[in-house]
């Protein structure tokens, strides 16, 4: 495990001169020059997209929900967006961890870079683990997201709704050497679905207070089941899972 950490302390250089508004926040102790910062979604996938986020005046910025090699995705078309709303059922499409891992590397950005993990087993997230833990440069990354809530996977539901699923995915990973990775150093999340019914925010609240090296929720992830109709052609707008 190489415990070579960066040093979270100045991102002075990203401050807009003309704007003397401090809108600074941390997450354990990740400084972000301002609050904002992309989704895990569709327009986070290549090279090129994340270079887009990297140059942006984002607070920080995340790659795509990744899985251990590369995926395919839903067929086309399957993203659809006007000026107004967005919709898609990308299917986990993405270009495999090591690649949103690689690009670490490479930036020279100064603020902070999270990678979103989503394995479709547990053991899947542990290989992710265990390919971070042993990546020579992962002091460069300062955060990740456990994605337990993509809702566009044919076949599958999200694990979000599997409360002792939910469970046992964060024994097993708080279990790896993450865990002794300090606050500070490196931020820990997990990423939920929408909860309708009182007692299931109940329920999920009882399972992350157990682990205290969480350090942040993202919530709510896609809401499943939107639909767009184009009211020209009188059809769907997106194919996968019947639009």
């Amino acid at each position: 495990m190489d415990t070579n950490y960066n040093d979270h302390t100045n991102y002075s250089n990203q401050t807009d001169n003309n704007d003397q508004t401090d809108l600074s926040t941390h997450i354990s102790g990740i400084r972000f020059n301002n609050p904002f910062m992309n989704a895990s979604g569709a327009k986070c996938t290549t090279y090129f997209d994340l270079n887009e986020l990297d140059k942006s005046r984002s607070g920080a910025f995340i790659s795509k929900s990744s899985t251990p090699h590369f995926r395919q995705g839903n067929p086309p078309v399957r993203y659809w967006d006007n000026e107004n709303l967005s919709i898609n059922s990308m299917g986990l499409y993405n270009h495999g961890f090591s690649t949103y891992l690689d690009y670490g590397k490479y930036t020279t950005s100064t603020k902070p870079y999270f990678i979103s993990m989503a394995g479709l087993t547990l053991e899947d997230n542990m290989t992710m683990i265990n390919e971070f833990l042993n990546f020579s440069h992962n002091y460069k990354i300062d955060g990740i997201e456990f994605n337990f809530s993509c809702p566009n996977i044919v076949g599958k539901g999200q694990l979000g709704n599997d409360f002792d699923a939910v469970d046992e995915y964060l024994r097993r990973i708080f279990e790896t050497d993450l865990s002794v990775i300090p606050k500070g150093k490196l931020s820990i999340g997990i990423k939920l679905p929408p909860y309708y019914e009182p007692s299931h925010i109940a329920n999920i609240s009882d399972i992350l207070r157990k682990y205290q090296r969480l350090d942040f929720i993202t919530c709510i992830n896609s809401i499943a089941n939107g639909l767009i109709i184009d009211t020209d052609s009188e059809s769907v707008v997106i194919h996968p899972k019947n639009g």
